[in-house]
């Protein structure tokens, strides 16, 4: 269910991105439209409740400051906090950034590439409204492509580091299910004590 509430406090989430939309042509505002047409226009709109940006967190549509709509959307393992700010241009014109926050239960490349593709999705969802048209699923498909292509190279290396990382605690589960003392390979220099004391014992001789 949405609600518009209107002045309500900011809530912090981990992780920035910002999109502008659309590409500005050579002169002239974005939209033909006043920011009181705008606001309108975003306060009305489907949410596309179960598809992008929002999925199916819960969305409360507020605005903080007269040229600002924020959306809000929580759910059990995510978060987000993206933002539509609205600038006059002349008497009947606006240009819009847009602004995506994503909290989630992980970070690294993946939550960055998760945080992208929000903000590239609710980009388009703001687009599509205020330019009254239809949602282009397949800007969106083809835009988060080349996000997750740009990252894949860290994912894959944040993938094998947590393989490693899982190996590691099954070893050490299995040797303390054992009875065994885990295995330091900073220890390896101090195994052999005795031999260690007859070379000094022998040096001392000569």
């Amino acid at each position: 269910m949405r609600e518009v509430v209107f002045g309500m406090a900011l809530v912090a989430a981990a992780g920035a991105g910002v999109y502008f939309l659309p590409m500005r042509a050579a002169s002239g505002p974005d939209y033909p439209l006043t920011v009181k047409e705008a606001k309108a226009l975003l306060a009305q709109a489907d949410l596309r409740k179960g598809r992008e940006p929002f999925g199916r967190l819960e969305v409360q549509l507020t605005s903080p400051s007269e040229n600002e709509v924020r959306y809000a959307a929580v759910g059990t393992f995510a978060a987000i906090d993206c933002r539509a700010k609205l600038t006059a241009v002349g008497d009947r014109g606006i240009d819009v950034a847009t602004d995506c926050k994503r909290a989630a239960p992980s970070d690294g490349a993946a939550a960055a590439t998760g945080q992208q593709i929000t903000g590239i999705a609710f980009a388009e969802y703001v687009a599509s409204v205020l330019g009254k048209r239809a949602f282009d699923e397949n800007k969106v498909r083809n835009a988060s492509a080349g996000a997750v292509l740009h990252n894949l190279g860290d994912m894959q290396r944040d993938a094998l580091k947590m393989q490693r990382d899982m190996h590691k605690g099954i070893d050490q589960g299995n040797a303390a299910a054992a009875g065994e003392e885990p295995v330091d390979s900073a220890a390896g220099d101090s195994t052999e004590p005795d031999a260690a004391a007859d070379s000094q014992d022998g040096a001392g001789e000569n």
